[in-house]
């Protein structure tokens, strides 16, 4: 099946979390001079209207990105927040957003290599044409068998996206066999695998959901697994919001260091957010540590 098309919910909530996660890894890497791999699975179109008429259908990015517009992120501390609007904000004054094919392409610099997803006959020309660099590479291919046959890559530091749509409830499952293999192939990455959580109305998709965390949690004890780290940004609570409340990041081998970067910007996010008159007065956020580093 391939309905799915991520400028419905570009710029949302669950991009938000999503991309500040991503940004604090792909600052680590560019702090050393060593070549990295970028592997992105489901990677999407790179850049997004905001004025398409599919992105405002529901106009999701007005409980993500939107809610940081006017807002002073200086205040809070973060400077992985303010990196994050500072990397957004010219795009978003032209009612667009950057994926995040957008993200790792702005960061490749010679001697890395990047490696862009996506099956969508409807989506891929859009990636194609986006992707300007000479190392940042397109396949309309299944993100999940791609991302088995670039490993291991020749640059051994770098980062994989997993952010599939889960259209099927076989999805689930696919996120930890691939997730087992890729770890087989190449044990020094870092893989952020997305996942989002949904109302019971959805209930097969939900003990799936749950079902793939026990399992990863089982994976966190081998070796290749340095650390295993749960993050969940939430902006609403089940009982009050229908269909996707939140989303949630496995995050495997997380450099030294993101971790904190990552609480301090989803602390500050969720402090302008639910203060006094806030627009998600009963937002959340939580980084949980399902294997601590050593």
């Amino acid at each position: 099946m391939l309905s799915y098309q991520h400028i419905y919910h570009a710029g949302n909530h669950a991009d938000v979390i999503k991309h500040l996660t991503l940004l604090s890894v792909l600052d680590k890497l560019q702090q050393k001079s060593k070549p990295f791999t970028l592997i992105d699975t489901h990677a999407g179109a790179g850049m997004y209207r905001l004025s398409d008429e599919k992105a405002q259908k529901n106009a999701e990015y007005q409980s993500g990105i939107g809610l940081l517009a006017g807002s002073t992120l200086e205040q809070h501390g973060s400077p992985l927040l303010q990196q994050y609007w500072d990397g957004v904000s010219d795009a978003y004054a032209q009612q667009q957003y950057l994926g995040s094919a957008g993200w790792m392409q702005n960061y490749l610099r010679t001697g890395d290599h990047g490696h862009f997803c996506e099956l969508h006959p409807a989506v891929f020309p859009d990636l194609s044409a986006y992707l300007s660099k000479a190392n940042a590479h397109a396949y309309q291919q299944d993100g999940f068998k791609q991302l088995i046959a670039l490993l291991p890559p020749l640059a051994k530091r770098g980062v994989v996206l997993i952010d599939p749509p889960y259209e099927q409830v076989s999805e689930y499952n696919e996120c930890v066999t691939t997730l087992e293999q890729s770890l087989k192939r190449w044990a020094t990455g870092c893989y952020l695998l997305w996942y989002p959580l949904i109302t019971t109305e959805n209930s097969a998709k939900q003990a799936a959901s749950g079902r793939m965390i026990r399992d990863l949690q089982v994976l966190s004890a081998k070796d290749s697994v340095s650390n295993m780290a749960q993050i969940e940004w939430l902006i609403d609570t089940p009982e009050h919001y229908q269909g996707m409340y939140g989303s949630g990041i496995i995050a495997i081998n997380l450099p030294w260091g993101c971790a904190d970067a990552i609480q301090a910007a989803c602390t500050a996010l969720l402090t302008e957010v639910t203060q006094s008159g806030g627009p998600l007065p009963r937002a959340n956020f939580t980084l949980n540590w399902l294997k601590a580093p050593q």
